[in-house]
C-alpha cells in the first residue's frame, strides 16, 4: 500500500510538472501575442530550460518557434536591444531547431506563412550592415556575425556571402574571403547569367536596382585575385 502511494505520488508530481511547463509555453506565446516579446522571453525560456518535463515533441517545437519569434521582436525593440543583445542571433537558433525538430512540420508550414525566413533574413542583414558601418573595436566581427547567421536562415543568398566575403576581406582573412566571394559570383552567375532570362532578369531585381550587386562582387573578387598575383582570375566575367 505504501509503495503504491509513493508510485502515485510521483505519477501527479511529474504530471504537474509537465503540465507547468506547458503553461508557461502557453503563457509566452499569449504574452507575444499581445505585444510582449520580453515577458514571452522570459516564460518560453523557463520552459524549455527544462525539456525533460516536456512530454510532447509538437510543445518543444511549439516553444522554440515562438521562442524565435519573441527573439525576433525583441531585436527590432529599442527597449529591449540592451537586455536581448543577440536576440536576432537566438531568434535564427531558435527558429532552425524548431523547423528541425522530429515534430516540427507544423511549424515548417506556418513559417512559410508568417514569411519567417524572410523576415528573419532581412533583420540579420540589415543588423550586419549597421555593424559593419559602426567605427567601434570589434564592429566587423558582430557584423560577419550576422551575416553568418543569416546564411544559415537563407542559405545560398548572393548578398549575404557577398557580406561575408567583404568582412572577411576587413579581417585580413584571405582565404574565407576567398571562398565567400566566390559563392557570390557563383550564385550570381547561376541565378542571371546562366538563367534563361539572362541579365534582363537581374535589371529588374530589387538587388540590382538597390545595390548594383554584379559590379560589386566582380570588382572585389577582382583585386583579391589581384593582390594574390594570380592575373589568370583577374578579369572572371
Amino acid at each position: 500500500m505504501k509503495r503504491l502511494s509513493v508510485v502515485l505520488f510521483v505519477s501527479v508530481v511529474m504530471l504537474t510538472s509537465a503540465f507547468a511547463q506547458k503553461s508557461k509555453i502557453t503563457t509566452g506565446v499569449l504574452a507575444l501575442q499581445s505585444g510582449k516579446p520580453g515577458e514571452a522571453i522570459i516564460k518560453i525560456e523557463e520552459a524549455l530550460a527544462k525539456p525533460e518535463l516536456i512530454k510532447s515533441g509538437k510543445d518543444i517545437a511549439k516553444a522554440h518557434y515562438y521562442l524565435s519569434q519573441a527573439y525576433y521582436r525583441a531585436g527590432l525593440d529599442s527597449t529591449l536591444m540592451t537586455t536581448y543583445p543577440d536576440a536576432l542571433v537566438k531568434a535564427a537558433e531558435n527558429y532552425t531547431a524548431a523547423i528541425n525538430h522530429p515534430d516540427g512540420a507544423g511549424f515548417q508550414r506556418q513559417a512559410i506563412l508568417d514569411n519567417v525566413e524572410g523576415n528573419l533574413w532581412g533583420a540579420l542583414f540589415n543588423a550586419g550592415a549597421t555593424a559593419f558601418n559602426e567605427e567601434t573595436e570589434g564592429a566587423d566581427q558582430k557584423a560577419l556575425s550576422y551575416f553568418l547567421t543569416a546564411e544559415k536562415v537563407s542559405p545560398n543568398n548572393f548578398l549575404t556571402n557577398r557580406m561575408i566575403g567583404t568582412c572577411y576581406l576587413v579581417l585580413k582573412d584571405t582565404a574565407n574571403c576567398n571562398k565567400y566571394l566566390e559563392n557570390a559570383v557563383s550564385i550570381y552567375k547561376d541565378k542571371y547569367i546562366n538563367a534563361t532570362e539572362g541579365l534582363d532578369a537581374l535589371k529588374q531585381s530589387d538587388e540590382y536596382k538597390r545595390y548594383r550587386t554584379n559590379e560589386l562582387s566582380y570588382q572585389q573578387l577582382s583585386l583579391i585575385y589581384e593582390a594574390q598575383h594570380d592575373p589568370a582570375k583577374v578579369s572572371i566575367s
